[in-house]
């Protein structure tokens, strides 16, 4: 039964990204797409190793997990946003007089 309710929020807000994205005419290439999706996983496994580590006891590793994962998901964080802002020409509004 968790799987399912995991599987609906999920989808749910898979559907919710895929409107705003077509509301504001967002264009992703396949290798945004594929990088977001490897970060969403990598981020889900740290969380995951996390719990499961502190369920068990073992604070250690799960500090020590959260240090690893964490540094990995932020760094794959600030890439996702340098690769998707690359190429797209940011200007700004001009000065009021």
């Amino acid at each position: 039964m968790l799987m399912f309710i995991f599987g609906a929020i999920a989808a749910t807000l898979v559907i919710k990204l895929w409107d705003y994205k077509k509301k504001n005419s967002i264009t992703l290439s396949w290798i945004e797409y594929l990088t977001g999706s490897i970060w969403v996983f990598w981020t889900i496994t740290g969380i995951a190793f996390i719990v499961i580590n502190l369920g068990e006891g073992e604070t250690r590793a799960a500090s020590l997990g959260s240090l690893i994962f964490g540094a990995v998901a932020l760094f794959g964080f600030i890439g996702l946003r340098k690769l998707y802002r690359k190429g797209k020409c940011l200007t700004k509004a001009p000065a009021a007089s």
